[in-house]
């Protein structure tokens, strides 16, 4: 089964991805993994790809990751992709989507989290504006690239689930229930 996860960040996405894959013993892969195999192969840091795709007005990485995940996709079987575009890439997956409140997403990526991908913990003001401006130059990117409006509504996904007020156990167990239903 393909399994794919989105949500912006602080949503869950990562951490149910993590441990839906232990649970079935699938392989999991984000698409940081394939921005990281990138950046690597031009001997860059993703900090610094990020720095010369913005400074540059370059965007034909997207494209790569995006191509690097379709073909994974095409290729492999019994996998989770936590990727915000991983709907799109790999449209015969199972798509699920987490999403909470602003606030509460902020709150959780901008404490001290060592599983979290970003090495900088800021405080919560710093975290909003970045995580805001981040979040808005990838949509005009992903419009731009592929035509696509909004790229996280509802109805791109087989199931979203609302984490502001669940825990990480309640989320989890919805998402069990529901891919074991489709399983």
């Amino acid at each position: 089964m393909k399994i794919t996860i989105g949500g912006l960040s602080g949503t869950g996405t990562s951490s149910i991805g993590r441990s839906l894959a232990k649970h079935y013993n699938y392989d999991f892969v984000s698409g940081g993994d394939f921005a990281r195999q990138l950046a690597a192969s031009f001997g860059m840091t993703m900090e610094e790809r990020d720095k010369f795709t913005l400074e540059n007005n370059i965007y034909i990485d997207d494209e790569q990751i995006d191509g690097m995940q379709k073909y994974y996709g095409q290729n492999k079987n019994n996998f989770i992709l936590e990727a915000r575009l991983g709907w799109y890439n790999i449209p015969d997956s199972l798509k699920l989507k987490l999403f909470c409140e602003d606030d509460v997403r902020f709150r959780r990526t901008s404490r001290n989290d060592p599983n979290r991908m970003s090495t900088i913990i800021e405080d919560f003001d710093a975290t909003k504006k970045k995580s805001l401006q981040r979040e808005e130059d990838h949509r005009a990117r992903i419009e731009r690239l592929y035509g696509i409006k909004n790229l996280n509504d509802d109805n791109h996904f087989d199931l979203v689930i609302d984490t502001t007020n669940l825990t990480f156990e309640e989320v989890l167990q919805k998402c069990v229930e529901y891919i074991d239903l489709r399983k």
